[in-house]
């Protein structure tokens, strides 16, 4: 966990140091029109702040949300002293996901970072902010899919629906099917970049996420249905 914690905050530092380049680099187009819009003009200073701040922010709020689960991991782990009580892959899973949780944030601010630096540089076209907005909802869908299905029915987390709460097995269910959706979303999304203009490929590929939500409620309710048949 404290290695998790130094690569965040070396995640952020860096973060913070990309910033301050940006800002006192010759075309900084991108943060004086930041600070303007932001009625910062006075204190020009603190863009260097904003993403590093934003990412722990992301991070903390996924981590109040996923925190039963890292808790009780914890405890998992915690609870016997000869040893983990979860082991093997169920384990790694858990280590995967807290680490994401944390992780997450401070990455995405890195990343926000240093394409924002690379458009004013030059080095990338204007439409790569476009491009980077989409990369960073895949990398987001891509996020949720892989945790979604570790998250605990009384968490106050996950895809919750009036039958997928009704009980565990259904919960169960019901968020692996999202996951595994999710992050066949997310690869599909990379390899359509290449093929659909950003304009394009927000009206294509957003529809298709509101249905593979939708397609997960009616997937609850289907086990829900079938869960009351066999009780009859």
């Amino acid at each position: 966990m404290n290695k998790i914690f130094s690569l965040a905050l070396t995640v952020t530092i860096l973060t913070f140091i990309v910033g301050t380049f940006h800002l006192n680099y010759g075309q900084a187009e991108i943060p004086e029109k930041l600070v303007t819009k932001l009625n910062l003009d006075a204190y020009p200073w603190l863009f260097v702040f904003l993403l590093p701040v934003y990412g722990t922010l992301v991070s903390g709020l996924i981590v109040l949300i996923k925190r039963k689960t890292i808790f009780a991991f914890h405890q998992e782990n915690t609870a016997n002293k000869d040893g983990p009580r979860l082991s093997g892959f169920i384990n790694h899973k858990h280590q995967s996901t807290v680490a994401i949780c944390i992780l997450f944030g401070p990455f995405l601010a890195l990343i926000m970072q240093s394409v924002m630096l690379m458009v004013d540089a030059g080095w990338l076209g204007k439409q790569s902010i476009s491009h980077a907005a989409i990369i960073l909802m895949l990398s987001y869908t891509f996020f949720m899919g892989n945790t979604i299905t570790t998250t605990r029915r009384d968490s106050g987390a996950g895809f919750r629906t009036p039958w997928s709460l009704t009980n565990d097995a259904i919960w169960v269910k019901t968020q692996r099917y999202l996951g595994r959706c999710l992050v066949a979303f997310s690869l599909f999304g990379v390899i359509g970049l290449f093929f659909f203009a950003s304009k394009q490929y927000f009206l294509i590929f957003i529809p298709i996420l509101v249905t593979i939500k939708i397609s997960a409620a009616i997937y609850s309710w289907l086990l829900w249905r079938h869960e009351q048949h066999q009780k009859i």
